[in-house]
């Protein structure tokens, strides 16, 4: 180990320290409030954190969550004139992953390590990540129309669809939409609208004091909007593109599944944490009330980012609902996903 903190520090630049990266997500998620660097004189200069490190910090964090065993492969399709970036990794029946507001493909990386038995499916939405921004806002309807459209092109006729807050939105309307193409669906920390989970006057704050030095003591309650988007960015799981965050909220604007949802046909969990300020336990069970077969399915103690912090028990919930035989249900599609597009 001390081997190993001089040869870091024999490429860092004077006066500066490479941050040792922890062993696990986990471990990172529990201390990151209170590590601290202290400043020390060393040959005069204060000590810091070197930016190289730094970054490579937060690359390590997320490799140690990637999947193992079942190599994750990107490709770069076009759809409706517009370039998508996807992630294909495991083994399995098919298992699409709709992610939230602003989030990034890596976002998915903890749940994913413990789904390694499902080929699971997530991508960039338009403007996120390395996804080709639209000219335009584009509505909800027309990203489902882009997921059909990327299913089709992969070679997928039917998947189970797990959507995670906006994604939850998300994925109600392309279940709605294409029913045909939804074996069961799973909704996480998402409501039926027409709630806005968060406002454009929130990203403009949160960027606008993500500048200044002030911001970890302005961050606020635990599960604080202000909080969850810390979060994310210092995690490298949300973008910083606010532009971004402005075209899904756009997406939302207006937008209601309440009055449809009796239309689902498709067995349906519902996941929520107890401590979501966010979206509130009672979005959970209008959901419940308003699809015919579902079912709520609590996390004890969770907040709004169940899937990053309790992946675990979030992957436990998903393959005990999936694993569920009914007479009056296709099995669980196993075919081959094409592997097409640029690597």
């Amino acid at each position: 180990m001390i081997k190993i903190f001089r040869a870091l520090m024999s490429v860092c630049p004077q006066g500066e320290i490479p941050f040792w990266p922890l062993g696990s997500f986990d471990e990172y998620h529990h201390w990151s409030p209170h590590i601290k660097v202290f400043a020390r004189a060393r040959r005069g200069m204060p000590i810091k954190i070197a930016p190289f490190f730094a970054k490579q910090t937060q690359d390590a964090v997320l490799t140690a969550v990637r999947p193992r065993g079942n190599p994750m492969t990107t490709h770069r399709l076009t759809i409706k004139e517009l370039e998508l970036n996807i992630s294909i990794c495991g083994q399995g029946s098919p298992l699409l992953l709709l992610n939230g507001l602003g989030g990034l493909i890596r976002a998915f990386d903890p749940l994913r390590k413990e789904l390694v038995d499902y080929t699971t499916i997530t991508f960039d939405v338009p403007g996120v990540g390395k996804s080709q921004m639209p000219r335009w806002p584009m509505r909800l309807p027309r990203h489902a129309d882009l997921i059909a459209e990327m299913l089709k092109q992969l070679g997928i006729d039917k998947a189970d669809v797990f959507g995670v807050s906006w994604g939850g939105a998300l994925a109600q309307e392309f279940a709605l939409r294409y029913p045909s193409m939804v074996r069961r669906l799973i909704l996480a920390a998402t409501s039926a609208g027409p709630v806005v989970l968060v406002k454009p006057a929130d990203i403009v704050d949160f960027f606008g004091r993500s500048k200044s030095a002030t911001l970890r003591k302005q961050e606020g309650p635990r599960n604080s909007i202000q909080t969850l988007l810390h979060f994310g960015v210092r995690n490298g799981m949300l973008t910083v593109n606010p532009r971004t965050y402005y075209h899904q909220l756009a997406a939302l604007v207006g937008w209601t599944s309440l009055l449809r949802l009796f239309r689902l046909r498709q067995r349906t969990l519902i996941l929520t944490g107890d401590r979501d300020t966010l979206v509130q336990m009672y979005n959970a069970h209008i959901l419940r009330r308003t699809i015919r077969r579902s079912e709520v399915h609590v996390l004890k103690g969770e907040g709004h980012f169940f899937v990053v912090t309790s992946a675990r028990r979030t992957a436990e919930a998903i393959r005990e609902f999936l694993c569920q035989q009914h007479s009056d249900e296709e099995p669980a599609p196993m075919g081959e996903i094409q592997r097409i597009g640029k690597r």
